[in-house]
């Protein structure tokens, strides 16, 4: 061979083994964008594409689990599984998505407004809607486009051995009940409250733990009735839960305005806030696999109303499978297979277990997620009984269906709460502007 020639027939190998060795890798898209590579024989297999969040260890266990069973079962079926990345609102994800014409065959959504109002959406098959043990849940003038991942919880964790050097013996109950005790914390030097402000849906939800409750309670249709001009979020309910709001801002920890949901809950778990003002069930699944740990003993929490008997526990059904209004024919089978096999027992169970929430469809209504560690399964047990005990409303912008919250609904809940910890007083302003987005949001919708 021709010394000069032996360079380019060198570099020419290198380039062809890195292409093999690209092409070898796998579809799956657990760390960020789905992987087109397609391996030998993948161009014949009918393609699943699915969106999912998958930035918890237990949800990146369990979809890489279920990818490998999915493959042995289903071998005609190449799944492409893409992240939404937790930095990303999911609404801007969707939107991405449908500017790029790439939207999903299968789809993870919490809010279908914006997927309904782009008719990119079909109705779920009758013998999936026939699964579920509420088929009602999420019906929009009678025809259901969601399918519930899970159900799941929220409240507040906090920290029992705090409470006990702090002196009190009982569970704040109402909202005077809850002020005091903050002020127990803070006399022993301790921050009772770790909130994040930069966090829209971080403080939103604990507003929303303030105001469901208030306002579902006596009427879970409120936001049907607030599409239709029959009530205003400009009212005494909300101003008083505003007002609670701000009168829980001295307890905060300090730096809570720039602080991240993830640094507040890195502060709860090294025991350095004594209240961690939004969390959930979902946080025993990460207690249940080592991700987050706590020396201490963790109580759920209640969130207090001014009168006790109102308290209610704020729940959510807005995980949701979507499908593809063009899947149709063979690849309206192959997401009908990847939906009864997610639903199947083998599966369902690992992934209630995973995430610790409670199941939507029918064969496990009296299933409890099965916690190794002691201190999850006595998170569970807690959220459990105190949904047992109080009774559960919809989670603000959870409602669905009929009650959906229309487009930019859910952010301006954000951004007021954040302008209201920001130093804004002017509640009727805040109050006004949610209202004047609901009625923008619905007029878009009457559009479409």
């Amino acid at each position: 061979m021709n010394m000069k020639t032996r360079p380019l027939v060198f570099t020419l190998l290198i380039v062809l083994c890195l292409g093999l060795l690209v092409a070898g890798c796998g579809n799956s898209g657990l760390t960020g964008q789905p992987n087109t590579n397609e391996r030998k024989g993948d161009k014949e297999k009918i393609k699943i594409h699915v969106t999912d969040g998958f930035n918890t260890l237990p949800s990146k266990q369990f979809w890489k689990m279920f990818e490998q069973k999915f493959a042995e079962k289903y071998p005609k079926y190449n799944l492409v599984l893409e992240n939404i990345p937790a930095s990303d609102s999911p609404e801007q994800f969707y939107k991405t998505k449908l500017a790029a014409g790439e939207f999903p065959d299968v789809a993870k959504v919490f809010q279908p407004a914006l997927l309904i109002d782009a008719d990119v959406i079909q109705e779920i098959p009758q013998d999936l809607q026939n699964t579920l043990i509420d088929p009602e849940f999420g019906r929009i003038n009678g025809k259901l486009y969601t399918m519930p991942q899970h159900q799941g919880a929220l409240g507040m964790w906090y920290n029992k051995e705090i409470f006990k050097k702090a002196g009190i013996e009982k569970l704040p109950e109402t909202w005077d009940e809850f002020i005091a005790a903050c002020k127990k914390i803070q006399a022993i030097g301790i921050e009772p409250i770790g909130m994040s402000v930069k966090s829209g849906f971080f403080i939103a939800g604990h507003f929303a733990f303030l105001w469901a409750p208030a306002t579902y309670g006596p009427e879970p249709n409120w936001p049907k009735l607030r599409t239709e001009g029959k009530v205003k979020f400009n009212n005494p309910v909300t101003r008083r839960a505003l007002e609670q709001l701000k009168e829980s801002m001295p307890y905060w920890q300090k730096g809570a305005l720039s602080a991240t949901a993830d640094q507040v809950k890195g502060l709860f778990f090294s025991g350095k806030v004594a209240i961690m003002a939004n969390g959930g069930i979902y946080n025993a699944a990460e207690v249940n696999t080592g991700e987050l740990k706590a020396g201490f003993e963790i109580g759920y929490l209640t969130p207090p109303q001014d009168k006790a008997e109102t308290r209610k526990i704020n729940t959510y059904r807005d995980n949701m499978w979507v499908i593809n209004k063009n899947a149709s024919g063979e690849k309206l089978q192959a997401v009908a297979d990847f939906l009864k096999f997610f639903y199947s027992k083998e599966i369902y169970e690992q992934f209630l277990n995973a995430n610790a929430v409670m199941p939507t469809v029918k064969g496990f209504e009296n299933y409890k997620p099965a916690m190794e560690n002691p201190t999850a399964a006595k998170m569970v047990a807690e959220i459990r009984a105190a949904m047992d005990k109080h009774g559960t409303v919809a989670h603000a912008h959870a409602a669905q269906g009929d009650n959906i919250w229309p487009q930019g609904a859910r952010e301006m809940s954000e951004k007021i709460v954040q302008e209201l910890a920001a130093g804004n007083d002017n509640l009727d302003q805040l109050m006004n502007l949610f209202d004047e987005q609901w009625d923008k949001g619905v007029q878009q919708m009457k559009k479409k």
